[in-house]
């Protein structure tokens, strides 16, 4: 019986946001971190909201990609409010300057944040430490409110 995968990291990004998402996907890779992210992780011909919470269900931490483009996305929203839900902390990488609006306030206001630099890549170090500080075996295994 095969075994269903864990993930270290779940990417939330809004697909305009995708470029980026795929270069932080690779490093985290390439640093060793098992990655979900829809791009790579959604089966052919499996609904998107099932394969969604599979995947956010089976990781232990989400990166969330706040931007402009982010505020109108849903998705993005509901993945929020499930990583909430479940516990699962979230680390938000705001790439720009735009405020938490609607849900994202409610659901992000608390959660740590990594405010790009002026070339987002230069906070790729900072992210992988942050990631690996929530996925470090000896933490408290619930989700920390900074």
């Amino acid at each position: 019986m095969p075994q269903t995968p864990h993930y270290d990291v779940f990417i939330s990004h809004s697909s305009k946001d995708n470029q980026l998402a795929e270069l932080l996907y690779a490093f985290l890779k390439e640093k060793g971190l098992s990655v979900w992210m829809d791009t790579y992780d959604i089966r052919p011909g499996e609904p998107y909201a099932k394969e969604i919470m599979a995947g956010l269900s089976r990781s232990s931490s989400m990166l969330l990609i706040y931007s402009a483009n982010a505020c109108g996305s849903k998705d993005m929203k509901r993945e929020a409010a499930n990583a909430d839900k479940r516990n699962i902390p979230i680390v938000v990488f705001k790439i720009d300057q735009t405020p938490l609006v609607d849900e994202f306030e409610y659901y992000l206001a608390l959660d740590q944040w990594v405010v790009a630099d002026t070339d987002p890549t230069g906070s790729f170090d900072t992210i992988l430490a942050t990631l690996r500080k929530h996925l470090d075996k000896d933490a408290e295994p619930k989700r920390e409110r900074l």
